[in-house]
């Protein structure tokens, strides 16, 4: 999720790199961990595998492994791109630094062996860059506050001079400073695709309870949300079924029974996801018996 909400952007606007890899010969981190100035050098030097399949005008070098375990993150992530990141340079970055210690050591097992990792993850950036470094939009926290401003999170010596310097900004160009906020604004409302980064501890997957970004008014047109990953069971999964009636709860059986018997196969491999569909059913039964 905190991939949704801000990530490093590359200056190379033209290309696309993976985890932020690069060819350049003179770039500092080349061992396990980087620091933050490391991680600068990196991103300045010349970058070595473009994907096509992301949009160029607006360059996102990291590729999101879109994975809930570690486990995930080998058999999905590591086996789909070892091969091609193996004569690569690889930087990796996390939230606070501690999955890609993990993370990294896996693309190692699998032959890439020039894998870097940010030490102390973005938090550890942005108290240093705050928003003049490459990282730009929200950054995730472990808390009530969910995410903040980058420079919400540079110590305030250095936080009081962003700030005096972003007030004059301000005063000489209110163009400039709405467009730089609209570039800020990485996150996009999951349902209609518009600029959106603000989140709520309240706004929740039904199924999952991963945090969501919904803006106000696809929220107020919504009961219950669904995350990314659990779209296609928007029609057919709720938490709260006393709203629907018989023949409607039939249908979402319907559609949960055909979920389970022919995209989650073989059993094996989607276990606890046929238990969820399992108990989802057999809630909706109880509750049609009830009516």
């Amino acid at each position: 999720f905190e991939h949704s909400i801000g990530h490093f952007l590359h200056p190379h606007s033209n290309t696309i790199t993976p985890d932020g890899s690069s060819d350049s010969t003179d770039a500092k981190a080349t061992s396990a961990s980087c620091n933050s100035n490391s991680n600068n050098d990196i991103l300045q030097s010349k970058t070595a595998i473009d994907e096509p399949e992301n949009n160029p005008s607006s360059p996102t070098p990291a590729i999101n492994p879109n994975t809930v375990t570690f486990s995930h993150f080998d058999s999905n992530f590591c086996s789909q791109y070892s091969e091609t990141l193996k004569d690569k340079k690889v930087l990796m970055y996390c939230t606070g630094g501690i999955r890609c210690v993990k993370a990294s050591a896996m693309l190692k097992q699998r032959g890439v062996e020039d894998v870097s990792h940010l030490s102390g993850g973005i938090h550890r950036y942005v108290e240093r860059y705050g928003s003049q470094g490459f990282y730009k939009g929200k950054v995730f926290v472990f808390d009530q506050r969910v995410a903040l401003d980058p420079d919400a999170m540079v110590p305030s010596q250095h936080a009081d001079t962003a700030k005096e310097e972003e007030s004059e900004n301000m005063e000489k160009n209110d163009e400039a400073k709405d467009e730089r906020q609209s570039t800020n604004v990485v996150g996009k409302c999951l349902e209609c695709k518009v600029p959106c980064d603000q989140i709520s501890g309240a706004i929740l997957c039904t199924v999952c309870r991963d945090l969501i970004l919904l803006c106000a008014s696809c929220r107020s047109s919504m009961n219950e949300y669904h995350c990314e990953r659990h779209q296609p069971w928007k029609t057919s999964y709720f938490t709260f079924l006393e709203r629907f009636s018989a023949d409607e709860l039939r249908k979402q059986h319907e559609e949960l029974k055909t979920m389970y018997d022919t995209t989650y196969v073989p059993a094996k491999e989607h276990k606890n996801v046929r238990k969820t569909l399992r108990k989802q059913m057999d809630k909706i039964t109880a509750r049609i018996k009830a009516l």
